[in-house]
């Protein structure tokens, strides 16, 4: 999704997107000179604060198509869901944050 319809989408002035990009709150994937953010995170449906909670967990320097995989992956221990869908649920969001350390000091 491109930034000015992900910005539209949630009614955030270009400063305010660099500013969360730049906190590890969002991530974009670059392709060519554009910038594009997955279409994942904006899905109002999810718990935007455990959301957040989750990327900035992740390591600065992972490259964002990691960051996109971890997110979307499914996982056993998380009762074959992805740390993204897991954000629904508390006892699960707890798991998925382990997973969330476990790949930042992996890196």
């Amino acid at each position: 999704m491109s930034s000015d319809r992900f910005r539209r989408k949630f009614g955030l002035s270009h400063a305010r997107l660099q500013d969360m990009e730049r906190r590890g709150e969002l991530f974009s994937v670059p392709i060519g000179n554009n910038r594009y953010f997955p279409a994942v995170l904006a899905d109002k449906s999810l718990d935007r604060h455990r959301l957040r909670k989750l990327l900035q967990r992740l390591p600065p320097a992972m490259p964002s198509m990691e960051k996109y995989l971890l997110l979307v992956s499914r996982r056993g221990s998380l009762a074959d869901k992805s740390p993204l869908q897991s954000t629904r649920r508390a006892k699960r969001y707890r798991i998925a944050l382990r997973v969330a350390d476990a790949e930042a000091d992996a890196t």
